[in-house]
């Protein structure tokens, strides 16, 4: 104080806008050459008809769950080779495959996420405070860490946790103090650490935030106006976001929220289908009105 005299920052506004940096656009080529005409490689039936979330164990071997609870892993070949009942009715997102391959599931009853492992045997990974229950789920496979999204009913969010359960982040405003989302349905990871959240009810985007938790973007569709209903969300390895929408097409988008194809329509099968995910291989699969997809479309 006595060498330089006092120093003070001017104050800012609570909603002021970040700086450049957070919202900034990343280096994103607009070049689609690797993307190619989507062909179907596989589909087999299931034993469930209303099924909502898939995700993938290995290039041939998947967990789906149905909007009862009750999550099958299934072979490519459509064989039942194990099945756990839940009390997830009624959620989409509310299953994940962990880089280990153990089953990540949601437990509405105890508003906490389990772990069930390849000896069957099930244990507590996070337990939510509070009156917050969770929605959905996604573990990284980058870095192992979940990522949850849940509600109390007024208020939804975001919330990053390590891979023993303590609480790194949580994410619920942008920057100016708005709700960020209205119904987390599904969540995912994108290669450069984005979480890409499909959001419903009345807000209806895909929700995008940086590994800190940052908003990055919204998409809402396509500028022709045209009915955007998100449902189940992915990435692949050049970091575009694959979204099912309206339950009958899957949109690309890339990594700074700029439409960029339609890869699905009706015309190649999709018509009822809720849950996607991505396999090593590159491989996606979409899980729907009883039947699961396989397509594949990198050239």
């Amino acid at each position: 104080m006595k060498l330089f005299g006092k120093l003070s920052m001017p104050k800012k506004s609570t909603y002021e806008k970040p700086k450049a940096e957070i919202s900034k656009k990343l280096d994103v080529s607009k070049d689609i050459n690797s993307i190619g005409s989507p062909v179907k490689c596989l589909e087999f039936d299931m034993p469930s008809e209303d099924l909502v979330q898939i995700s993938c164990v290995s290039v041939d071997k998947v967990w789906v769950g149905d909007d009862e609870g009750h999550i099958m892993l299934m072979d490519k070949t459509g064989n039942k080779l194990d099945e756990i009942k839940t009390d997830a009715f009624s959620l989409y997102g509310y299953h994940a495959v962990t880089h280990d391959g153990d089953l990540l599931y949601i437990d509405r009853t105890n508003k906490s996420i389990k772990k069930y492992t390849s000896d069957r045997k099930t244990t507590t990974v996070i337990k939510t405070t509070g009156d917050w229950l969770p929605l959905c789920v996604y573990s990284s496979h980058r870095i192992g860490d979940i990522l949850v999204g849940m509600t109390t009913g007024h208020n939804k969010r975001v919330v990053r946790y390590n891979k023993e359960g303590r609480e790194l982040w949580q994410s619920q405003y942008d920057a100016q103090g708005q709700p960020l989302y209205r119904y987390p349905k599904y969540i995912t990871e994108n290669v450069n650490g984005d979480i890409c959240t499909s959001d419903g009810s009345s807000n209806k985007a895909v929700v995008v935030v940086d590994r800190d938790g940052n908003h990055r973007f919204s998409y809402r569709g396509r500028q022709d106006g045209s009915e955007f209903s998100p449902y189940g969300i992915c990435t692949d390895i050049h970091g575009r976001i694959l979204v099912v929408v309206n339950s009958d097409n899957v949109h690309v988008i890339d990594q700074n929220g700029e439409f960029t194809t339609v890869l699905l329509t009706r015309d190649h099968g999709i018509s009822s289908d809720c849950g996607l995910c991505r396999d090593s291989d590159n491989i996606i699969w979409l899980c729907g009105d009883g039947e699961v997809k396989m397509y594949k479309y990198l050239n």
